[in-house]
Formats: structure tokens, sequence, C-alpha cells
């Protein structure tokens, strides 16, 4: 394509018209001009009409006609702020902008669904975090990129994202790969598999493994403070759907136990109310 050409298509994909990329900077008339190879615009002009069609002026300068590489180019040093900052929202809405893929596009795309998706999972949105994991698998064909990590949680998150109150039986543990087993989200990991031997770091999860601990001996009277501390110090942070549905149950059960059927229906409720977010 000419330049005039490039302008004009990227001007009618993004459905503006001449007087909207005109602006203050040339007339629509010159601007038609352009697009029709009869006029050349200035250089000052050409990065006046670039910035209006949120294209790099050297798009229109080279000969080939993909704009993806000048836009990665331009844009990728904020993507790649932005990932490494965790603010994979915005890593997402700017990769899409590119226009095209490549084996880091997809490789960023693919981890930023995932993390997304992980998100999702701890706040409740399920339908939002499968839709991000099922992105996530796509992205991962698509890059020649090491993606072991992601592949190897992939399983772990879409069984809880899929079934919040027993992931176990959309999990088969033997899918998490082994090597990483000891060093990838393990915490996690033992937590979903009810593993009360292993050294939990998380507080969140260590507590509530022990009251489940004490559960087990029947010593309800004594794991009740351990399930009322998550509940009341719970923050922005530490909260997890999945966690707070397992410790509702538990006061429940405790509380049946000891023949406190107020508190036990109180809990019920919460963990109801809460499921009910869950698939709203």
């Amino acid at each position: 394509m000419t330049l005039g050409e490039k302008i004009k298509k990227a001007r009618t994909d993004r459905h503006m018209t001449q007087a909207e990329v005109a602006g203050d900077t040339v007339t629509r008339n010159m601007l038609s001009l352009i697009e029709s190879g009869a006029a050349s615009p200035s250089f000052e002009t050409l990065s006046a009409i670039s910035g209006k069609l949120a294209l790099p002026t050297a798009y229109f300068l080279a000969e080939g006609d993909d704009p993806f590489p000048y836009l990665k180019e331009e844009r990728m040093p904020g993507i790649r702020r932005a990932y490494a900052a965790g603010r994979y929202e915005e890593c997402i809405r700017q990769l899409t902008k590119l226009g095209g893929i490549d084996d880091e596009v997809a490789y960023l795309l693919a981890y930023s669904y995932f993390a997304r998706g992980k998100a999702h999972t701890r706040m409740g949105n399920l339908s939002s975090a499968l839709s991000d994991f099922d992105s996530a698998k796509e992205y991962i064909s698509k890059t020649a990129y090491d993606t072991a990590k992601i592949k190897a949680l992939l399983p772990l998150y879409s069984a809880v994202a899929h079934n919040i109150t027993t992931p176990l039986l959309e999990f088969e543990s033997e899918s998490y790969e082994k090597p990483l087993r000891e060093g990838c989200e393990s915490d996690f990991f033992h937590y979903v598999m009810l593993d009360s031997s292993w050294f939990f770091t998380d507080p969140v999860y260590s507590e509530h493994m022990e009251a489940k601990r004490l559960i087990k001996l029947k010593k309800y009277t004594e794991a009740i403070p351990h399930l009322l501390a998550l509940e009341e110090n719970k923050t922005r942070e530490t909260y997890q759907v999945f966690v707070m549905l397992g410790v509702y149950t538990d006061l429940q059960f405790c509380y049946q136990e000891l023949c406190d059927f107020e508190r036990a229906y109180r809990y019920s409720s919460k963990r109801l109310s809460l499921l009910e977010s869950c698939h709203s």
C-alpha cells in the first residue's frame, strides 16, 4: 500500500471521518489529497495524523503493510513495565491492541490471562476466571516460550473455579507436574489437597489446617477460635472465597457437633450466601 492508502485504511478501520483525523493540523481537502496520493504530507503533518490514528509514524513510511512490528516496537517498553508491576489487566488491554501476535506477545497474554483468572478465582468470579483460563490455554499454544509453570498451575486453579466447594473432584494431583510440586505455589496446592502434613508458610492456610487438625481430633471448642480468627482478620490481600467457604463449612460443622444450632445455622447461611454470589 502507498502512504495515502495506509492512512485511509487506518482511518476507515477506526470508523473515523476525514474531518476527525484532520483536526486542526491539516484541512480535510488536503487529507483527501494525501489519501489519494495526489499530495505528500510533511513529516510534522504525518506525525500529527499518526497520533490521531494511534499508529507509529514509522509504519506509514515503511514499505510493509503490517503495522504490528511498529506498534510492538513503540509500545512494548510500557507493556513490559506493566507486566513486571503485575498490572495484568493493562497488559491484556495493550497487547490485544497491537493487532498481531508473536512468541513474546502470546506468552505475555497467556500469563496475563492466567494471572487475571487467578484473581477472579480468589474473589469468586468463577465464570470470568474460567474464561480467562481458556484464553491462557489458547495463547500457550501460540508461543514457543517456556510455559511449563502456567501449564502446571492451570489444572489446579481451573479445578477450583469449576467446583469451588469440592475441587478435588475435578483435579487429579498427578497432573500437577512433579518438578513444580515443591516450589510453584506449593502452599496453595497442599491446601487444596488438604495435606495437613505440609509446613505452610502462608499464615491463612496454616491457621485453617490447624483448625482442621483439631476438628479431626474432635476438639471443636479449640478449633473454633482459629476459624473465627480467619473470618475476623481477613483483608483484601488475604481474602479468598475458596478459603472462606471452607471456614464457614467448618464453623457450621463445629457448632453442630457442639449442639449450638443457632450459630451452626448462621454459618450455614453465610456459606450459602457466599456460594450464591460466586454463581450470580
